[in-house]
């Protein structure tokens, strides 16, 4: 009696085993949705959405999402979204992004390229930024360069190594306009050689080059 116990016992803890393993590796899956999506506490290989999608806690290799984004909380390796996107105390590694974007509190190990305006607040950017469309950016520190577009661009209380400023074309080509409120900036290059830095006292800016900089003594 004691052996058929023992042995069906045994049965059971190797089932569960069984059902143990098969759930570890179907939370690691590809996986691809249509419409809108929510997912909550969930981890994938590849995930792809194909509309709207608001994510939290989600752990991905790889994220596409053709829509809108809203996010928290995601560590995501590889992200390409085509639609706005809200990136709140997410870690990623790479990004690229298709519209307005916002990120705060997170970490951008690598590069990320924004296709748009970006509004960004106490956020790291480890690696080239890319926003092709004018930043507004509060206790941020970019690590490497930054290259952004538009006319009016606004740093407050940022560390920032470089900011390029690119050239602007056709009717667009105005004088472009980098607003700096404390904080630190390396150098700025206005490829287009119209621009200007508009610096407040606290503010510590070195280098200026096709550009003009303003600062109160």
């Amino acid at each position: 009696m004691r052996k058929f116990v023992t042995i069906t016992l045994m049965c059971f803890a190797s089932i569960n085993l069984v059902h143990a393993e098969e759930k570890k590796s179907s939370s690691s899956e590809n996986a691809s949705f249509h419409g809108s999506k929510t997912l909550k506490d969930k981890n994938y290989n590849e995930l792809t959405i194909n509309g709207p999608a608001d994510l939290e806690k989600v752990t991905a290799n790889s994220l596409k999402v053709n829509g809108p984004l809203k996010s928290l909380n995601i560590k995501v390796k590889k992200m390409n979204i085509k639609g706005p996107t809200i990136l709140t105390n997410a870690q990623v590694n790479t990004a690229e992004a298709h519209g307005p974007t916002e990120v705060a509190g997170s970490t951008i190990a690598d590069t990320i390229s924004v296709y748009g305006p970006m509004l960004t607040f106490t956020s790291k950017f480890l690696g080239p930024v890319k926003v092709l469309g004018p930043i507004d950016a509060l206790s941020v520190a970019f690590e490497k360069s930054l290259t952004i577009g538009g006319h009016d661009s606004k740093f407050e209380k940022c560390v920032t190594k470089k900011i390029i400023v690119s050239k602007p074309t056709g009717l667009h080509a105005m004088k472009q306009v980098v607003h700096v409120k404390g904080g630190s900036i390396e150098e700025v290059e206005f490829e287009g050689g119209n621009g200007v830095v508009e610096a407040d006292k606290e503010a510590k800016v070195g280098r200026v080059v096709g550009g003009a900089l303003n600062k109160p003594k």
